[in-house]
């Protein structure tokens, strides 16, 4: 038993994490929602392990950007669910905070000249940041990334396996 709540958590990179939780649908079948029809959540710290867990999830499945569920029990937490490109539906900080780790993503790749890190404030962050850490991490990101050399805008994705 979860007693009745959903962990959502999102990361940007291994060293960034949000994370909010909602009632389970499962509890009564239904989705608690706002006047705008839009799913209410509610911010939720993670814990030590947790944030541990989010870094993995992150460098695990190669994703900048993504979210996965945490089911919590026990005194204990288990990732459920990992979705690509996941972003958190509400929230103008972490646009902000997404938008600045994709652009040092970027610029690591295309312009490393000009390329100033700036560290991202989340609760995955380790304290103080690692600059030489969270470097080494947004090189990684970026030699993954396959640019066309013909649209050096445009990232090809990998063939499939």
């Amino acid at each position: 038993p979860t007693e009745g709540t959903d962990v959502k958590v999102y990361t940007i990179g291994p060293q960034y994490a949000h994370a909010e939780a909602r009632k389970s649908p499962a509890v009564d079948g239904k989705v608690q929602r706002d006047r705008h029809g839009k799913e209410i959540r509610y911010p939720v710290m993670l814990t030590a392990e947790e944030k541990q867990i989010a870094r993995k999830v992150s460098l695990a499945f190669k994703q900048c950007v993504c979210g996965f569920d945490l089911l919590r029990t026990g005194g204990r937490s288990y990732v459920c669910d990992v979705n690509g490109w996941s972003f958190v539906k509400n929230s103008n900080k972490y646009f902000d905070d997404c938008a600045r780790f994709m652009r040092e993503v970027i610029l690591q790749k295309l312009a490393p000249d000009r390329l100033i890190l700036r560290p991202l404030v989340g609760d995955a962050s380790p304290s103080p940041v690692d600059v030489a850490s969270a470097s080494s991490e947004i090189q990684n990101f970026a030699s993954d990334l396959d640019l066309d050399p013909e649209k050096p805008h445009v990232a090809r994705l990998p063939p499939s396996p």
